[in-house]
């Protein structure tokens, strides 16, 4: 059934006009891609919910061999390839409108709910920004925070090779298909991520590496970030692009300041003083504000606070969303036991005392 609802997922997304935003919106409307293109075929005297525009760019899709072909690579590649209203799916980019309708990752690795940071930066990186890379890392090992870039020279590559360095997981966002490697001087480390992190990718497999891919992938980026710090930046540059995403998208974002003269510095002055961007000047500045602590404390910290308040079956829902956070109900039922009209009242009473949030798609999480 999962292969099937990929199968005609891929197709959807390919079509002519269709893209992510208006597959999204297919699938929200008809319930999976499979009923899209059912429903496009009716006759048209038949249909009422759906442009022609769109039931004829769907009805031209007239083979589905090559997503037959994608779908044997996928699994022949140990490739995943989750759909954005699916449980495996990334919390943060689902919330995102125009985040990929499919998203293929390689590694043995979650995209789950911990904290993930964002570090990009200019092709032309300076000491100046490895070095502070340097220290970010340093500081930032035993805080249980998953850092993201996009394998691009410069500042991107400094900080996967820099959390490999630190046994730190990382992910890196690709803009082309995972048959390719691009650059090609990042080929070794792309398999070094691979041993602990991940591979991701909007793209089917053997998609090449064009102009326009590099700012999408930004947004792919940012929606997976807690929060987005640039490092190093010219005034234009696929950094600011992330950035501007990440405002968009909500998430916090950080800018290491520079002098005003120096080229490499001029857009992260520009994003802290259009207000864009809080001004770090060490690592800590990033951990404070985003109430990041290291992994032993933060577990004695949330435990004392939670047990000091909760009832007994509180404390069974708060133990459930420590271990795995965005959870349906339908799925705390199952694990915790407790029937569906109390758990409701449980979660209301949690949720107005601030101790869980509800997150799109009806999940709980921890506040």
């Amino acid at each position: 059934m999962k292969e099937e609802n990929l199968l005609y997922t891929l197709a959807l997304r390919s079509a002519n006009g269709i893209g992510n935003v208006r597959a999204r919106q297919l699938i929200d409307a008809f319930g999976d891609a499979k009923s899209a293109f059912e429903y496009a075929n009716r006759p048209e005297h038949r249909r009422t919910n759906m442009p022609t525009f769109l039931a004829n760019a769907l009805k031209e899709v007239k083979s589905f061999k090559s997503f037959e072909k994608e779908l044997k690579i996928i699994e022949s590649h140990s490739i995943r390839a989750d759909i954005y209203n699916e449980d495996d799916y990334p919390i943060r980019l689902a919330q995102c409108y125009d985040a990929p309708v499919v998203l293929f990752s390689q590694g043995d690795v979650a995209m789950d709910s911990r904290p993930v940071l964002a570090v990009v930066g200019t092709r032309r990186s300076t000491k100046y920004g490895r070095d502070f890379c340097r220290k970010l890392m340093e500081q930032a090992q035993n805080l249980g925070v998953v850092l993201v870039s996009g394998l691009a020279l410069g500042i991107d590559t400094e900080v996967h090779r820099m959390s490999l360095e630190h046994s730190m997981e990382n992910w890196a966002v690709v803009a082309h298909g995972l048959g390719h490697v691009y650059p090609p001087e990042n080929r070794r480390l792309s398999r070094e991520i691979l041993k602990s992190g991940l591979l991701i990718s909007e793209h089917l497999y053997w998609d090449k590496a064009e102009k326009e891919n590099f700012p999408l992938r930004n947004r792919i980026i940012a929606g997976l970030a807690t929060a987005v710090l640039v490092v190093e930046s010219p005034e234009k540059g696929g950094a600011l692009i992330t950035a501007e995403y990440a405002n968009s998208y909500n998430r916090d974002v950080f800018a290491l300041p520079g002098r005003r003269d120096d080229r490499s510095s001029r857009g992260c002055n520009r994003l802290i003083k259009q207000h864009k961007a809080h001004l770090i000047e060490e690592p800590q500045d990033i951990f404070e504000q985003m109430g990041w602590q290291r992994k032993d404390q933060l577990k004695k910290v949330r435990q004392a606070k939670l047990f000091e308040v909760l009832t007994e079956d509180q404390k069974v829902i708060a133990e459930i969303l420590k271990e795995r956070e965005g959870l349906l109900m339908d799925q705390l039922i199952q694990i915790s036991g407790i029937n569906f009209g109390k758990l409701a009242s449980l979660l209301l009473e949690m949720e107005m005392s601030g101790i869980i949030q509800a997150l799109p798609g009806k999940r709980y999480a921890l506040r």
